[in-house]
């Protein structure tokens, strides 16, 4: 199989035999949500489709996120929007503990 057969499955989500970012063996494919578009579904109801990353990547290069296979890309961007983000997330940590504590 083509080098450049192999990428463009990787664009179509099908698993890739290399590793996106080393070139080892991929065992696993991105699973952290990107894009979005909000469209609105039969009934009238405004929902959003998000996709997937799935850019293939090997066990070192994979990071466990949520349950979630992550590549480094997509767990950049979440480091950024948590830095960024920082006041709200600790606001609804602390309202989570506050919530747990009731209970």
């Amino acid at each position: 199989m083509a080098e450049n057969e192999l990428e463009r499955k990787g664009q179509e989500g099908e698993r890739m035999s290399k590793c996106y970012w080393c070139g080892k063996p991929s065992t696993r494919l991105c699973d952290f949500p990107v894009g979005g578009e909000q469209t609105t579904n039969e009934k009238g109801k405004k929902v959003m489709n998000i996709g997937v990353c799935s850019k293939p990547i090997c066990d070192e290069c994979a990071t466990k996120y949520h349950g979630m296979d992550v590549c480094p890309k997509c767990l950049t961007n979440v480091t950024a929007w948590a830095l960024k983000n920082k006041d709200k997330c600790l606001g609804l940590l602390e309202k989570r503990r506050a919530d747990n504590d009731s209970i």
